[in-house]
């Protein structure tokens, strides 16, 4: 009688076809045993198997035993001779889901395919036969990716060595956390997610049918096509990231070959195929990356091998694609080497390291690896991940945070210095893998590939470095403190670490060490690596460490000097000083760090930091900078904390603490500060109020400030406010007990500046100028005139005659032929610097004149995307106050959204100082114009003997571009072709914040007549500027009606500004400058002044028209204003910057210049 199971097993061959990845026939298959479930399975189970009997069991109870119960399993023999085939006939005949396939020897690719030929689950799943998988596999990656519509889910697994006889991790099948991935997104980077096995994944079938895929048939290697393919055209995958399978090792009878065993061409045709399928798909940069992480392991595991076989397998390479593939790039075959560079970063620069990084990746070649670290203890998740994120192909990011690596170590630091500056000490402990490892900056950028400095032979040196220059004043220090030769003193930005003669010589610890005299050190890390390095270090080219202040500087010793004027093309730029390319501007060489700068995340908040680090900006600041130096006296245990309610800088330095005591400076430039300092051990409280200063050449330069109050636990201790620098501060002390609370709250202003106290600090601020004027004395041979001393009260002036120049700056004259073209350079750095510090520490004074400052190469070329982003930190660094262009409320902001949205046609053409006296003629007539001379299109078609002995120059395109002439026989000719050239080849809309509708102007000079009242002593010189003996009325119209007048005056010897109503009486406000101390009459007609302004501003929501007024009573149009003062009008009070901004309306529609 037959078996009852017999009938429920129904047992034929039945021939399948089975074709491979090329669509190609591999062999034919024969089913033996098909399965009779009567359902659709939720998973097919497909498993491969050749002379694996001794695990088959193990592998196929795993399957069986799944808490997933709707599967089928497929097992297909591939001409095994070990029983296997028994074995699993044997389990058919048990389990009534099994199908049994039979094939010649082929390859476990070939075996697969077969059972894809005759699988019938939603979702497919393949295991080798020698493997095993956990109970709740099926099940759970099953709920996941039905879950998730995702097509593919990943999971990891373990590794079970039979030699060692030990469970390890496989880190490699799965490296990302649980959760849905977007392909798109990720693209290439998904191959460093997951390894290229297909026994860790679980797939849908819709994506194997709808892109027909397939196994390569490989002796090995070939489930590398099959399973990143579906990675790849799958738009989400799902990570599962749990231990599902155990891959056996060292069995000696693995189904599928590791990577060590895997064949060069293998892999070759591997990759090739995916190249060639994701180019249909996806675009390039995914099979970039792929291809050179692939790269990476293969050169990896073939490295272990012989030289020769390494050379053979890297020539099969080659020669299979140079022969296919003649424009793929030579980089996938050249993986010579790992370079690990190191950084050391805190919160304060995490987002400047972001532009080191992008120069380091712009200039590497594409042949190496290069592994960057970013040590640090105190990175925010996202500023490591917006750093690590920065990783591309063949540059990998990685935080490392070195808190164990400190712990228990003292690290002093300084005002200048953080702790972090230690880590580079730490390097060779912690990257102890490697034999050599960089160390850079993060204020650097790299302009050439790094990988030519790490290969730099140092030999059995400890480091290698660049030079550091020193001054006469560095000698001294060098030689006394630090006792080495000054031409061994080195920069430790840039250095090159041989790991292990850095153990081996103990250099940690000697650094450590060293901190006992930490105060006699000034620059710390740097200091005490010089000192434990000494003679052990080879000293490289300068251009790899190219300090830009050292470039310029005339205080470095004539021999570095040389050096650095050698040095033509640096390769790594170091902004190793104060000013940096972020906060300053212009600094020498900073245009190649805005270079990488506009491709970091951080942009758009550098360009605000340097808006708010302007040069006034930071006079400022460091005009109302405060210094508190506090500490508890008593004995060497005896400290305190300090805990404010707004950002302060704290810090602890090491010559603050001895003996009685460790003590802490606390500096800001807040002008209210609340304070709470916590007392360990009893003793004397003493706090020391102090302002800033600056040292140049080894003079203290003070910075004073006013406090106004201070308040020690809610009590007042200053009976009227007191003045203090560094030298001179507030002393206060208080006894105190263990633990006590002491509250302090203080409140500042800036110092009220004598003449020659503020002659002092614009010295100091302006140091550079300082070096400026060094260099004109150096440079006197080639003007060929000595310098001249003379005393003299001015603060500043620069005045020209014929070819000389004199320059009057803090009591000293200065006389020179204007000939050297470096040295006009320089002069004019040093005008624009010293104008500029001038006039802002004036305005402290409380003179009110505005700087304006001229940023027109910046705004002729910016993008117009970014014109209002701009025009606000423009404004706010002029005045130093916010605007809101999008809901503009005051006449400042009104003025300033009219610039970019209302400069209609018609505005240019009336801003035309030419074309207007159309309009002005049409309207009211033309005997209020002033008569024209003439007009010209160039400067050298004026005939000037045709000319009056008075005229007026000026060009219709700008403001304040006027040349009065009042004695043509005195007239500089050429020095009005320069100006006049100048201001032709100029575009006035980017002269003073986009004022746009000066834009399209055509350029051209026109020639008025003379006008005046009364000769004045002035009429005897040459007077660049407005005529005069003339009172210039100014007419502010909104919405075509007359509201107020201004009345500007003395305007050479000192300008003054009244206002009056229509009916004139004085208006409750003022505008920017002073009120005359005079009485100004009511003109006899002024009523026609309004009434013609009035007509000339009917068809415009706000205008300003100028006139003047002659004796004999004549009115003279001058011209029409649409953005008085370019919207930086200083109302005093304040709030009628508001009113006047309620007079008129916007309109609702905006009009953007094209």
């Amino acid at each position: 009688m037959r078996n009852k199971s017999s009938k429920i097993k129904k047992r034929f061959k039945d021939n399948i076809v089975v074709k491979n990845a090329d669509g190609e026939t591999d062999t034919s298959a024969e089913v033996l045993i098909r399965n009779e479930i009567g359902y659709t399975p939720k998973v097919s189970v497909i498993v491969p198997v050749y002379n694996t009997s001794a695990y088959l069991r193990e592998c196929l109870d795993s399957i069986i035993n799944q808490t997933l119960k709707e599967i089928e399993v497929i097992c297909v023999d591939d001409g095994s001779v070990d029983g296997s085939l028994d074995i699993l006939k044997e389990y058919a005949k048990k389990d009534k889901r099994f199908t049994i396939i039979t094939q010649q020897n082929t390859s476990a690719g070939a075996a697969r395919n077969a059972g894809l030929a005759v699988a019938k689950g939603e979702y497919l799943s393949f295991l080798d036969s020698d493997d095993f998988f956990a109970p709740e596999m099926l099940e759970e990656t099953y709920n996941v990716i039905t879950k998730d519509e995702t097509d593919v889910c990943i999971y990891s697994g373990v590794q079970k060595d039979y030699k060692e006889n030990k469970i390890l991790p496989l880190p490699w099948l799965c490296q990302a956390e649980n959760g849905i991935i977007h392909t798109n997104i990720v693209k290439g980077k998904i191959f460093f997610i997951t390894s290229p096995n297909c026994w860790n994944k679980l797939f849908s079938r819709r994506i194997i049918d709808r892109y027909n895929l397939r196994y390569q048939n490989l002796s090995n290697g070939n489930d590398i096509y099959f399973s990143y393919m579906a990675v790849i055209l799958s738009d989400k995958i799902s990570i599962l990231n749990k231990n599902f399978v155990t891959y056996r090792y060292n069995t000696g009878k693995q189904i599928t070959a590791n990577l060590s065993q895997m064949s060069p061409l293998n892999m070759y045709k591997a990759l090739l195929a995916i190249k060639e399928q994701t180019l249909k798909y996806r675009d390039k940069t995914w099979i970039d990356t792929y291809y050179y992480m692939e790269c990476i392991y293969l050169m990896m595991y073939q490295k272990k091998t012989s030289p020769k076989t390494f050379e053979k397998v890297f020539d099969t390479y080659k020669s299979l694609f140079d022969s296919k593939h003649k424009n793929l790039p030579h980089r996938y075959f050249c993986i010579s080497t790992d370079i690990p560079v190191v950084f050391a970063c805190n919160k304060s620069y995490s987002t400047y390291l972001t532009v080191a990084i992008l120069s380091l990746i712009k200039n590497c070649s594409k042949d190496n690896l290069y592994k960057l670290f970013v040590l640090h203890t105190e990175l925010s998740e996202q500023e490591i991940q917006t750093l690590e994120n920065l990783s591309v192909d063949n540059v990998i990011i990685k935080c490392i945070d070195v808190n164990k690596y400190i712990e228990g170590l003292v690290l002093p630091t300084s005002i200048h210095l953080s702790k972090e500056a230690y880590y580079r000490i730490l390097i060779p402990e912690i990257l102890n893998e490697y034999k050599k490892v960089l160390y850079l900056d993060c204020d650097i950028v790299i302009q050439r590939d790094v990988a030519e400095l790490y290969n730099e032979d140092i030999g059995s040196n400890v480091l290698g470095a660049v030079i550091n220059p020193s001054s006469p004043g560095n000698v001294s220090y060098i030689n006394k403190n630090i006792k080495i030769d000054y031409k061994k003193y080195f920069n430790s930005g840039v250095l090159i670490f041989n790991n292990e003669t850095f153990r081996k010589n103990s250099i940690k610890e000697k650094c450590l060490s060293l901190m006992v005299n930490i105060a006699q050190y000034v620059l710390l890390d740097q200091d005490l690596l010089n000192i434990a390095c000494l003679n052990k270090v080879k000293y490289l080219d300068v251009k790899w460490n190219y300090i830009y202040f050292f470039a310029n500087s005339i205080t470095i010793l004539p021999e570095f000097a040389a050096i650095y004027n050698k040095c033509k093309t640096p390769y790594i730029i170091h902004y190793a000083s104060g000013r940096k390319p972020w906060n300053d501007y212009p600094v020498y060489l900073g245009e190649y760090w805005w270079k990488y700068a506009k491709k970091s995340p951080y942009y758009k908040k550098f360009k605000q930091e340097l808006a708010v680090s302007s040069p006034e900006k930071r006079i400022l600041q460091q005009l109302k900078s405060y210094r508190l130096d506090i500490k508890n006296v008593g004995n060497s245990e005896n400290t305190v904390k300090v805990l404010s309610d707004k950002p302060v800088n704290v810090t602890t330095p090491a010559w603050f603490t001895d003996n009685q005591g460790k003590g802490v400076i606390v500096e800001g430039c807040r002008n209210r500060v609340f304070l709470q300092i916590k007392t360990e051990r009893k003793g004397k409280l003493v706090i020391y109020f102090k302002a800033s200063f600056k040292v140049i050449r080894g003079v203290r330069f003070p910075f004073w400030i006013d406090y106004t109050s201070i308040q020690i636990n809610g009590r007042e201790i200053l009976s009227q406010p007191v003045a203090v620098w560094h030298d001179k501060p507030f002393r206060y002390e208080m006894p105190v007990e263990d633990g006590q609370d002491v509250y302090v709250a203080f409140e500042t202003r800036y110092h009220q500046y004598s003449k020659w106290e503020l002659q002092s600090v614009i010295f100091a601020l302006n140091v550079d100028n300082s070096i400026i004027l060094k260099k004109i004395r150096k440079l006197r041979k080639s003007v060929a005139k000595k310098i001249k001393r003379q005393k003299t009260s001015k603060i500043f002036s620069i005045t020209k005659s014929g070819n000389r120049k004199v320059i009057y700056f803090l009591g000293l004259k200065l006389t020179f032929r204007n000939k050297c073209k470096e040295l006009q350079e320089r002069l004019k750095m040093f005008r624009m610097n010293s104008y500029m510090l001038q006039n802002k520490l004036e305005k402290i004074q409380g003179n009110t004149n505005k700087i304006m400052l001229k940023n027109y190469d910046y705004f002729k070329n910016l993008n117009p995307s970014y014109y209002q982003e701009e025009l606000e930190a423009w404004f706010k660094r002029i005045t130093g106050k916010r605007i809101n262009l999008d809901n503009p409320k005051t006449y400042c902001e009104k003025i300033q959204w009219s610039k970019l949205y209302d400069s209609t046609p018609l505005k240019t053409r009336l801003t035309d100082k030419y074309l207007v006296r159309d309009w002005v003629k049409e309207k009211i007539g033309e005997k209020y114009l002033i008569p024209l001379l003439g007009v010209y299109d160039k400067f050298d078609d004026i005939d000037f003997n045709q000319l009056p002995n008075q005229f007026v120059i000026k060009t219709n395109h700008g403001s304040g571009w006027v040349i009065v002439v009042k004695d043509k026989r005195r007239f500089d000719k050429e020095n009005a072709r320069e100006k006049i050239n100048g201001w032709m080849a100029s575009n006035y809309a980017y002269y003073a914040g986009l004022e746009l509708h000066y834009r399209d102007i055509k350029p051209k000079i026109i020639i008025e007549q003379y006008i005046e009242n009364e000769k004045t002593d002035s009429a005897k010189s040459d007077v660049i500027g407005v005529n005069g003996g003339l009172l210039d009325y100014k007419v502010m119209c909104f919405h075509g009606k007359a509201h107020y007048i201004w009345v500007n005056t003395d305007r050479e010897t000192g300008q003054k500004r009244d206002i009056f109503t229509t009916e004139w009486k004085r208006a409750p406000f003022r505008i920017h400058y002073p009120v005359s101390d005079r009485t100004l009459p009511k003109p006899e007609r002024l009523d026609e002044m309004l009434k013609i302004s009035e007509i000339l501003a009917q068809d415009f929501n706000q205008v300003r028209i100028d006139f003047y007024i002659l004796n004999d009573g004549d009115i003279k149009f001058g011209e029409m204003t649409f953005t008085s003062e370019s919207g930086l009008s200083d109302f005093i009070p304040e709030t009628w910057n508001k009113k006047l901004g309620d007079l008129f309306c916007l309109p609702q529609d905006k009009y953007i210049l094209k």
